[in-house]
């Protein structure tokens, strides 16, 4: 609604409006929370600072992000419902997340010890279909999935991986299809936008 500016810094998440004084709330406090308002809606510990992974449901209600999530002990994607001030764990083992323009989908790039998967979730954050998987090769670590980019009409999804060696920038169809290589292999490329 153009009112608030959701930003994030290393010491956490602010969910800005003018007059309002930042206030701290860790994942355990913020059930606890009875302020009209919140400002800073959550601690950053584990947060990655060059993926916040910051982004507003087409309403403006919700603010989904990425963050280190105490109930799993891993980084998770997380949606805070800024009118009922409430937080709640979508994905855990998530590394980045991003919601449509159209508000019906959300791409979220979630690993575990052997692979990194890009989903695509329904809006209350069913997995509706599996984009791509890559295995780690043995005894390596899994490939990066980041910088998940919708295209304006809700239909492709842009994003960085190293799964081939170098960051390299694919595309993808949310209906299936291949993975498109978009930047040549070893041009380092990343965070695309459309």
């Amino acid at each position: 609604d153009g009112d608030r500016l959701a930003v994030s810094t290393g010491g956490g998440f602010f969910l800005l409006q003018e007059g309002m004084l930042p206030i701290t709330v860790t994942e355990e406090t913020f059930a606890d929370l009875t302020l009209p308002i919140l400002t800073t809606f959550i601690d950053s510990t584990g947060l990655s600072p060059e993926n916040p992974s910051v982004s507003w449901s087409m309403d403006g209600a919700e603010i989904l992000f990425v963050n280190f999530s105490q109930s799993c002990k891993c980084t998770a994607a997380m949606v805070y419902d800024r009118l009922t001030s409430t937080l709640r764990t979508l994905r855990p083992r998530a590394r980045d997340a991003r919601m449509s323009p159209d508000g019906k989908w959300i791409a979220v790039s979630e690993f575990d010890t052997t692979s990194v998967s890009l989903v695509v979730l329904d809006a209350t954050g069913a997995v509706a279909r599996t984009l791509g998987k890559w295995l780690s090769p043995s005894g390596g670590f899994p490939a990066r999935v980041e910088g998940l980019e919708w295209s304006p009409d809700s239909r492709e999804i842009a994003f960085a991986s190293d799964a081939d060696g170098s960051w390299r920038v694919y595309a993808v169809d949310v209906a299936g299809g291949p993975i498109v290589p978009m930047s040549p292999s070893g041009m380092e490329a990343a965070l695309p936008k459309w």
